[in-house]
């Protein structure tokens, strides 16, 4: 539970973050991208039968600024930026009929006490939180300047992640930064490309492996397989042919050497190993078991699943495990067949979407700036078959983490937004954007970039 003096200076700061951001959405947003992943800062909790989890400060600021942004009409004014919202908000629609099918067709041999339609109803809100920090970004987004701004940004707040890469014993405290590193990693490798200074390219590339050294660090996969997926998809749309004809170079002379000295094919051997050691894979409480546990109650609620934020006492009853550890398990128990197809639909729609703007973009700052995302969500899809990381789980500490994935929905609304102001913008808007590409400054990123008119849309 959060002590007075937190919830103090919690309330504190959002109200000063709301006086500071009136009238200024785009400074508000990057308020939320700082001060959200703070994980020390807790406005009140939420309390369940076995679980309290605090309300943190991503959760105040972004209620905060979704007020602001219907306030100022802009939602009233918005059309369908992308075809995959239609995905999202039916997905989220759908949970209210998943909640009332789970509620008329209860197991009744599944822990009572832990069905509550307040935690059904909460864990509704964490797919609407996600869902209007996207809406809110799209529209800061299309102004000029903002990608530019936001890398910035990204880099700037991932610097910490050096420090406890060197000073182990600074972890508990600044650990939360390697989640700033996540989102600079791509970014920093698509600059990469096109730097030709030597020691920014040094730069460059410890912002592109530092999340990765830190997940082996402390042996999380969603770090070192985040990086890895990225940087595959980023270098596959730059050099295609010449990553073919390398992957089979280094996959033939690896093969020479492990049979010349007699050693294992598999150079990920102690990767396994230690994911078998925690548990994560194998065993009782592996990922694999727990897959085939949410198959099993899933099929005995193919439709509509057992209702948001149910998966806790289904798999208590039926599993080893309270969570599947999985997003796609938790959806298709808690939304079943009707939700995992929208899910799916809207992941395959994002991609079709980076795709074209891929193909599209005009200029080369747009496209690095569309193709480090692209590979971000592409990892960042696929990496939550090990966790529930993109509309997480209010049963498995969901508001908590939520503060430390909710950028990369800001990143999302962040290439939709400057794909629509490349589409609509005109040569004005162009020659602003490339004024603020200057070095990389603190008061770049605080002081207000010269935004130049663009259509509404």
């Amino acid at each position: 539970m959060p002590s007075a003096g937190s919830t103090a200076i919690g309330l504190i700061i959002t109200v000063a973050y709301l006086f500071a951001v009136r009238g200024r959405l785009d400074r508000g947003l990057l308020g939320l991208c700082m001060l959200g992943p703070i994980p020390f800062i807790q406005v009140g909790a939420l309390a369940g039968n076995d679980i309290a989890q605090g309300l943190l400060l991503v959760e105040c600021l972004a209620l905060v600024l979704v007020a602001l942004w219907l306030a100022d009409g802009r939602f009233a004014a918005r059309a369908s930026s992308a075809g995959f919202e239609r995905w999202l908000i039916a997905l989220a629609g759908a949970g209210v009929l998943s909640l009332l099918s789970g509620l008329l067709f209860l197991d009744p041999t599944v822990p009572q006490r832990n069905v509550k339609v307040a935690v059904s109803i909460g864990q509704l809100a964490l797919y609407v939180w996600p869902i209007s920090i996207y809406m809110v970004a799209t529209d800061v987004a299309s102004e000029a300047g903002w990608a530019e701004r936001f890398t910035r940004l990204m880099l700037i707040m991932a610097v910490p992640q050096f420090l406890v890469l060197a000073v182990p014993s600074l972890r508990p405290y600044l650990a939360w930064t390697v989640f700033f590193g996540v989102i600079a990693s791509p970014l920093a490798l698509t600059r990469l490309f096109d730097e030709h200074r030597f020691w920014l390219r040094i730069v460059l590339a410890c912002y592109v492996v530092c999340p990765a050294l830190e997940g082996l660090a402390t042996d999380k996969f969603f770090l070192y397989a985040y990086v890895a997926i990225s940087a595959c998809v980023i270098i596959w749309w730059k050099w295609s042919w010449k990553i073919v004809a390398a992957g089979i170079l280094v996959v033939m002379l690896y093969g020479m050497v492990a049979v010349a000295t007699n050693s294992s094919l598999n150079p990920f051997h102690s990767l396994v190993e230690q994911e078998e050691h925690q548990q994560s894979w194998g065993g009782e409480g592996g990922r694999d078991r727990l897959a085939r546990d949410a198959l099993t109650i899933w099929s005995n609620y193919p439709l509509l699943g057992v209702g948001p934020g149910n998966v806790y006492p289904y798999m208590l009853r039926y599993s080893t495990l309270a969570t599947a550890h999985n997003q796609y398990a938790n959806l298709l128990i808690e939304q079943g067949l009707v939700g995992i197809v929208l899910y799916l639909g809207f992941v395959g729609a994002v991609i079709r979407f980076g795709l074209r703007r891929l193909r599209e973009a005009r200029g080369q700052r747009e496209q690095a700036f569309v193709l480090a995302w692209f590979g971000s969500f592409i990892a960042w899809s696929a990496t939550s078959l090990t966790g529930d990381y993109m509309l997480h789980s209010i049963r498995n500490s969901g508001l908590e983490v939520f503060s430390r994935y909710f950028l990369h929905w800001v990143f999302l609304g962040s290439a939709v937004g400057v794909s629509l102001h490349s589409a609509g913008g005109d040569d004005a808007a162009a020659e602003a954007e490339a004024d603020v590409a200057g070095p990389l400054t603190w008061q770049s990123v605080r002081q207000p970039q010269p935004i130049a008119e663009s259509p509404r849309r």
